[in-house]
């Protein structure tokens, strides 16, 4: 490949996405949130904020961990100049947060050249990447983790037997184990879990985040964390 071509190549990397996408979407992309923020906190924030006509907004995560980041979406690109103004340097959770325009969210993580998302999609797999960690459920699904690494979705499921679980439907099993990061070796391991309703999953997390997973028998080697994914 000769260095004029590699240089142009490198240059659209660089670019991203074209100016006309980004003209033409409604997206604003927030930044440098606290990792426990919610959906509601972001509402909230757009309501202090004086910023209307919002469609959906989406917390983004990786590997089920709130990256920090969220999407706004409004209802035309034509309201996001004065949103995105609105927005810049308000303050959540103690914190200043970056507002920018932003081309969709799938085109954002495209453009980052994350490998095997779209492979792992295809395949039916729960990777917890994306909007709502790519999650149905958002609000009524948990993850819980720091179980041992060989416990089955039957033990996770009398873990759970004080707890009322989403009926099995369209495929969607109430309990999921997560498979772990390919290439990382762990001792612990994740499941995805859907409660019957948002109270019931924020139940869930009160209950378990921090307890010692029979601690009568392993001490204090397993801690349960828990999160609603929003």
């Amino acid at each position: 490949m000769s260095s004029r071509l590699f240089q142009r190549l490198n240059n659209v990397r660089r670019q991203g996405p074209s100016t006309t996408a980004l003209r033409a979407s409604p997206y604003i992309k927030v930044e440098g949130l606290p990792r426990s923020i919610t959906t509601g906190d972001l509402r909230r924030l757009c309501v202090k904020s004086k910023v209307e006509n919002v469609a959906n907004i989406g917390i983004d995560y990786h590997r089920f961990a709130p990256t920090g980041t969220a999407y706004i979406a409004l209802t035309q690109s034509d309201f996001v100049p004065s949103a995105v103004k609105n927005l810049r340097g308000s303050i959540l959770g103690g914190l200043r947060v970056k507002a920018n325009h932003s081309v969709p969210p799938d085109v954002q993580r495209r453009s980052r050249g994350v490998k095997g998302r779209a492979e792992a999609a295809e395949r039916g797999l729960v990777t917890g990447e994306g909007l709502g960690a790519g999650v149905a459920s958002c609000g009524k699904s948990v993850v819980v983790y720091g179980l041992p690494g060989k416990m089955t979705v039957d033990a996770m499921k009398a873990f759970l037997k004080i707890f009322n679980l989403a009926e099995t439907d369209n495929g969607e099993q109430s309990v999921v184990k997560i498979e772990p990061t390919p290439g990382v070796f762990t001792l612990i391991s994740k499941f995805l879990v859907r409660a019957a309703n948002e109270s019931e999953a924020q139940r869930i997390v009160r209950k378990v985040h921090n307890t010692l997973f029979q601690s009568d028998i392993w001490g204090d080697k397993y801690q349960v964390k828990a999160r609603v994914l929003y």
